[in-house]
C-alpha cells in the first residue's frame, strides 16, 4: 500500500494503492476504509474484509482489518522493578525485535 488518504493524489502513477482515510473527498467520497488502486485511468475500491493485511509502505508496518482497520505499537522496554530479572528482560526485547522484523510492529 502506498499510504493513507482522504482524497487522490493530483497525478498517481500505475500501481499505487491508498487505505482510503474518515472524512473522503472527490474520487475516494464514500469509500472510507476501503483500498484505491490506480490502474492508470481509474481508481478502483476493494473492500475490506475481517484477517486482510495490508502492509504500510509510509509507516513501514502492518495493518490488520477486524472490524475496522487496527496496528500494533511496541510495548515498552520493561525498566524498574523491586525484582531485576535480567533473562526476562531479555527476552520481551528479543520478542519485540522479532515482531518489529516481522512488520507487525513499528
Amino acid at each position: 500500500m502506498t499510504g493513507t488518504a482522504n482524497s487522490p493524489p493530483a497525478t498517481p502513477a500505475v500501481g499505487d494503492c491508498y487505505l482510503v482515510s474518515v472524512s473522503a473527498s472527490g474520487a475516494f467520497a464514500e469509500h472510507e476504509g476501503c483500498l484505491a488502486g490506480w490502474d492508470g485511468q481509474q481508481w478502483t475500491f476493494a473492500e475490506p474484509f475481517d484477517g486482510m493485511r495490508l502492509y504500510d509502505h509510509t509507516a513501514g508496518m502492518t495493518l490488520l482489518f477486524d472490524g475496522g482497520w487496527k496496528s500494533a505499537s511496541a510495548p515498552a522496554t520493561p525498566t524498574g522493578g523491586s525484582i531485576v530479572d535480567a533473562e526476562a528482560r531479555a527476552a520481551i526485547d528479543q520478542l519485540a525485535e522479532a515482531l518489529r522484523t516481522l512488520r507487525l510492529l513499528a
